[in-house]
């Protein structure tokens, strides 16, 4: 029903976050308070709906990314390498 598709589309939402802002420090607390969810029920639904939890999701983008950056270009420097992580 209509709280399904709010869910879908916040967890949606959530993920552009997510890409958008891989480089900066994403706790769950934090994403719980801007989308206006209890951190247990927005992990619990992201679970659900990604197959995986938000830190490990966040993990695999951070890791695509690096691959990315170390295959494409060679600008990315040791320290910017390491702020990722």
């Amino acid at each position: 029903g209509e709280k399904i598709k709010q869910i879908q589309k916040t967890i949606f939402e959530l993920m552009v976050y997510i890409n958008l802002n891989l480089f900066e420090q994403l706790l769950l607390d934090d994403l719980a308070e801007k989308f206006c969810y209890s951190k247990y029920y927005l992990h619990r639904e992201f679970r659900k709906t990604v197959g995986m939890t938000i830190n490990s999701y966040i993990n695999q983008k951070r890791i695509e990314n690096s691959i990315y950056y170390m295959l494409y270009t060679r600008y990315l420097s040791d320290s910017n390498f390491l702020k990722i992580f």
